[in-house]
């Protein structure tokens, strides 16, 4: 059963929350149509309301997608995963950065020593080499995070479109 929220409630909101599809959801069909002929209401928001009658009128439109556009604020978010997906980001780029520039450096370096420092310097190489490698790991494992989460969001909002069938 839906709790619905009176004309007062929805009155009470400030103007951000009032259209706000989580917000007109709450309104039943009658206190819609009362709240278009309240004078008190911005331009805006007897555009949203207007709206809202029309879809909600048309025979046509799926109510499912209404559905799922009012619980995109209640799907998963991972607020975790989004600040260590980032972390990761920032520390890939910049390893991969020194490591770049460590690269270049060994190269330059190699091509002004004499025979002796040459052999020392190419040891290097390989450290060069492992920092690049390091930070493209480091920005796949930050988009692979985003990934898991994207599809964790969007099975979650077919499990709800398959729970309201």
């Amino acid at each position: 059963m839906k709790n619905f929220m009176s004309v007062q409630e929805f009155l009470s909101l400030p103007e951000d929350r009032q259209i706000v599809p989580k917000t007109l959801n709450r309104l039943s069909f009658d206190n819609l149509i009362n709240l278009l002929n309240n004078e008190s209401l911005s331009e805006k928001v007897k555009g949203v309301l207007e709206g809202e009658l029309n879809f909600r009128n048309d025979p046509l439109n799926p109510n499912l997608e209404k559905e799922v556009m009012s619980q995109k604020n209640e799907l998963p978010s991972y607020p975790a995963l989004k600040i260590i997906s980032a972390i990761l980001r920032v520390i890939g780029w910049i390893t991969l950065g020194i490591g770049v520039i460590y690269f270049l450096y060994i190269i330059i370096r190699f091509l002004t020593e004499d025979s002796y420092f040459r052999g020392v310097i190419l040891t290097q190489l390989p450290l060069a080499l492992s920092a690049g490698i390091a930070g493209v790991f480091s920005i796949a494992g930050a988009e692979i995070i985003n990934v898991f989460t994207d599809i964790s969001r969007n099975t979650a909002s077919i499990l709800k479109r398959l729970e309201k069938q």
